[in-house]
Protein backbone atom coordinates (compact mmCIF):
# COMPACT_ATOMS: atom_id res chain seq x y z
CA UNK A 1 0.00 0.00 0.00
CA UNK A 2 1.00 3.73 0.25
CA UNK A 3 2.06 3.73 3.29
CA UNK A 4 4.47 0.64 3.00
CA UNK A 5 4.05 0.12 7.05
CA UNK A 6 4.33 -4.12 6.58
CA UNK A 7 7.49 -3.23 4.75
CA UNK A 8 8.75 -1.16 7.59
CA UNK A 9 8.27 -3.88 10.48
CA UNK A 10 10.34 -6.30 8.38
CA UNK A 11 12.83 -3.86 7.26
CA UNK A 12 12.58 -4.05 4.05
CA UNK A 13 13.51 -1.21 1.79
CA UNK A 14 11.01 0.82 0.67
CA UNK A 15 13.03 1.46 -2.62
CA UNK A 16 11.92 -1.54 -5.57
CA UNK A 17 15.85 -1.93 -6.28
CA UNK A 18 16.94 -2.32 -2.89
CA UNK A 19 14.15 -4.46 -2.35
CA UNK A 20 14.75 -7.09 -5.22
CA UNK A 21 18.33 -7.17 -4.14
CA UNK A 22 17.69 -7.86 -0.54
CA UNK A 23 15.72 -11.39 -1.97
CA UNK A 24 19.13 -12.30 -3.15
CA UNK A 25 20.95 -12.72 0.49
CA UNK A 26 17.69 -12.90 2.61
CA UNK A 27 15.64 -15.79 3.95
CA UNK A 28 12.17 -16.46 4.97
CA UNK A 29 11.78 -16.37 8.57
CA UNK A 30 8.63 -17.36 10.37
CA UNK A 31 6.42 -14.37 11.07
CA UNK A 32 3.91 -13.55 13.11
CA UNK A 33 -0.50 -13.09 12.22
CA UNK A 34 -3.28 -12.03 13.37
CA UNK A 35 -6.82 -12.57 12.50
CA UNK A 36 -9.79 -11.32 13.64
CA UNK A 37 -13.22 -12.98 14.75
CA UNK A 38 -14.60 -12.37 11.13
CA UNK A 39 -12.01 -14.41 9.38
CA UNK A 40 -10.17 -11.33 8.25
CA UNK A 41 -6.37 -11.67 8.24
CA UNK A 42 -4.06 -8.66 9.12
CA UNK A 43 -0.75 -8.54 8.74
CA UNK A 44 0.69 -5.03 10.41
CA UNK A 45 -2.18 -3.27 13.22
CA UNK A 46 -5.88 -2.85 13.27
CA UNK A 47 -7.20 0.18 14.76
CA UNK A 48 -10.44 1.90 15.59
CA UNK A 49 -11.73 5.46 16.77
CA UNK A 50 -10.24 8.46 15.43
CA UNK A 51 -6.98 6.73 13.80
CA UNK A 52 -9.72 4.59 11.61
CA UNK A 53 -11.69 7.75 10.71
CA UNK A 54 -8.79 9.49 9.35
CA UNK A 55 -7.66 6.77 7.59
CA UNK A 56 -11.01 6.60 5.48
CA UNK A 57 -10.18 10.17 5.30
CA UNK A 58 -6.88 9.42 4.01
CA UNK A 59 -8.02 7.56 1.16
CA UNK A 60 -9.60 10.58 -0.99
CA UNK A 61 -6.18 12.51 -0.49
CA UNK A 62 -3.56 9.56 -1.28
CA UNK A 63 -3.78 10.93 -5.21
CA UNK A 64 -2.89 14.33 -3.85
CA UNK A 65 -0.71 14.12 -0.90
CA UNK A 66 0.61 10.65 -1.46
CA UNK A 67 2.51 9.02 1.98
CA UNK A 68 1.50 12.75 3.46
CA UNK A 69 -2.51 12.13 3.50
CA UNK A 70 -2.54 10.06 6.59
CA UNK A 71 -0.70 12.43 8.92
CA UNK A 72 -3.15 15.39 7.52
CA UNK A 73 -6.05 13.35 8.06
CA UNK A 74 -5.73 12.41 10.92
CA UNK A 75 -4.74 16.12 11.83
CA UNK A 76 -8.13 17.09 10.66
CA UNK A 77 -9.90 14.38 12.68
CA UNK A 78 -8.14 15.16 15.36
CA UNK A 79 -10.01 18.55 15.63
CA UNK A 80 -13.55 17.39 15.11
CA UNK A 81 -13.36 13.74 16.45
CA UNK A 82 -15.77 12.84 19.44
CA UNK A 83 -14.39 9.62 20.36
CA UNK A 84 -16.52 6.38 21.30
CA UNK A 85 -17.32 4.26 23.89
CA UNK A 86 -15.79 0.60 24.45
CA UNK A 87 -14.43 -1.74 26.57
CA UNK A 88 -10.75 -3.72 26.07
CA UNK A 89 -9.84 -6.90 27.19
CA UNK A 90 -6.25 -8.59 26.91
CA UNK A 91 -6.07 -12.06 27.14
CA UNK A 92 -9.39 -12.35 29.61
CA UNK A 93 -8.06 -9.36 31.26
CA UNK A 94 -10.25 -5.54 31.24
CA UNK A 95 -7.55 -3.48 30.11
CA UNK A 96 -9.82 -0.83 30.36
CA UNK A 97 -13.68 -0.66 31.12
CA UNK A 98 -16.74 0.76 29.44
CA UNK A 99 -14.83 4.62 29.40
CA UNK A 100 -14.65 6.79 26.28
CA UNK A 101 -12.09 6.64 24.08
CA UNK A 102 -10.21 8.58 21.18
CA UNK A 103 -9.13 5.45 19.49
CA UNK A 104 -7.77 1.45 20.27
CA UNK A 105 -5.52 -0.25 18.40
CA UNK A 106 -3.45 -3.91 17.68
CA UNK A 107 -0.51 -3.74 16.44
CA UNK A 108 1.76 -6.74 14.90
CA UNK A 109 3.65 -4.21 13.59
CA UNK A 110 5.14 -0.63 15.19
CA UNK A 111 3.51 1.72 12.24
CA UNK A 112 0.64 2.75 10.88
CA UNK A 113 -0.09 5.28 8.30
CA UNK A 114 3.26 5.69 6.61
CA UNK A 115 5.59 5.22 8.94
CA UNK A 116 3.34 6.14 12.15
CA UNK A 117 4.74 4.43 15.02
CA UNK A 118 1.73 3.91 16.76
CA UNK A 119 2.96 0.68 18.33
CA UNK A 120 6.82 1.07 19.46
CA UNK A 121 7.28 -2.05 20.85
CA UNK A 122 5.74 -4.19 18.41
CA UNK A 123 7.95 -6.92 16.77
CA UNK A 124 6.68 -9.32 13.66
CA UNK A 125 8.03 -12.20 15.55
CA UNK A 126 7.84 -12.16 19.08
CA UNK A 127 4.48 -14.01 19.70
CA UNK A 128 2.45 -11.09 20.88
CA UNK A 129 0.75 -8.01 19.83
CA UNK A 130 0.86 -5.10 21.12
CA UNK A 131 -2.46 -2.77 22.40
CA UNK A 132 -2.69 0.61 22.72
CA UNK A 133 -5.71 2.86 23.96
CA UNK A 134 -5.52 6.20 23.97
CA UNK A 135 -8.34 8.61 26.14
CA UNK A 136 -6.85 11.69 24.80
CA UNK A 137 -11.03 12.82 23.91
CA UNK A 138 -10.84 16.55 25.25
CA UNK A 139 -9.71 18.99 22.46
CA UNK A 140 -6.15 20.21 24.42
CA UNK A 141 -5.76 16.03 24.70
CA UNK A 142 -5.56 15.68 21.48
CA UNK A 143 -3.70 17.80 20.27
CA UNK A 144 -0.99 16.34 22.62
CA UNK A 145 -1.03 13.32 21.88
CA UNK A 146 -0.72 13.84 18.04
CA UNK A 147 2.11 15.77 18.88
CA UNK A 148 3.23 12.93 20.82
CA UNK A 149 2.29 10.46 18.15
CA UNK A 150 4.50 12.04 15.83
CA UNK A 151 7.28 11.29 18.18
CA UNK A 152 6.62 7.75 19.27
CA UNK A 153 6.72 9.35 23.02
CA UNK A 154 2.89 8.57 23.51
CA UNK A 155 2.34 5.80 25.56
CA UNK A 156 4.48 7.88 28.26
CA UNK A 157 0.92 9.91 28.58
CA UNK A 158 -1.13 9.19 31.54
CA UNK A 159 -4.34 8.82 29.72
CA UNK A 160 -2.44 6.06 26.87
CA UNK A 161 -2.61 2.42 28.03
CA UNK A 162 -0.07 -0.19 26.26
CA UNK A 163 0.17 -3.31 27.12
CA UNK A 164 1.24 -7.07 25.67
CA UNK A 165 -1.68 -9.62 24.36
CA UNK A 166 -2.08 -12.32 22.54
CA UNK A 167 -5.65 -12.02 22.05
CA UNK A 168 -7.50 -8.66 22.36
CA UNK A 169 -11.45 -7.87 22.67
CA UNK A 170 -13.05 -4.60 21.72
CA UNK A 171 -16.83 -4.31 22.86
CA UNK A 172 -18.98 -1.24 22.80
CA UNK A 173 -20.27 1.41 20.94
CA UNK A 174 -20.25 0.08 16.71
CA UNK A 175 -17.11 1.35 15.43
CA UNK A 176 -14.89 1.06 11.90
CA UNK A 177 -11.65 -0.98 12.46
CA UNK A 178 -8.93 -0.02 9.92
CA UNK A 179 -7.35 -3.45 8.85
CA UNK A 180 -4.32 -3.16 7.32
CA UNK A 181 -5.70 0.21 5.71
CA UNK A 182 -8.95 -1.30 4.85
CA UNK A 183 -11.68 0.28 6.92
CA UNK A 184 -14.71 -1.80 7.65
CA UNK A 185 -18.13 -1.39 8.11
CA UNK A 186 -18.99 -0.50 12.11
CA UNK A 187 -18.53 -3.60 14.78
CA UNK A 188 -20.10 -3.73 18.05
CA UNK A 189 -17.35 -6.61 19.07
CA UNK A 190 -13.81 -7.27 17.78
CA UNK A 191 -11.91 -10.09 18.45
CA UNK A 192 -7.87 -10.67 17.31
CA UNK A 193 -5.55 -13.34 17.92
CA UNK A 194 -2.34 -14.25 17.51
CA UNK A 195 -1.08 -16.51 15.88
CA UNK A 196 3.01 -16.93 16.16
CA UNK A 197 4.98 -17.65 13.31
CA UNK A 198 1.85 -18.59 11.50
CA UNK A 199 3.57 -17.21 7.52
CA UNK A 200 7.03 -16.55 6.49
CA UNK A 201 8.58 -13.63 4.93
CA UNK A 202 11.40 -13.32 3.16
CA UNK A 203 13.29 -10.09 5.61
CA UNK A 204 16.39 -9.64 7.21
CA UNK A 205 16.48 -10.85 10.89
CA UNK A 206 14.86 -8.83 13.52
Amino acid sequence: GTGNDFARAASIPLDPGDAGRLLVGARARPTDLVVDDAGVVVVNASHAGMSAAAADRATDLKGRLGPAAYPAAAFLEGIGTVGFRATVRADGQELVGDDDLLMVGVGNGSSIGGGTPLFPEASLDDGRLEVLVARATGPLARVGFAARLRAGTHTERPDVVAAPATEVVVEGEPVPHCRDGEVSEPAARRTYRLHAGAWSVVRPAS
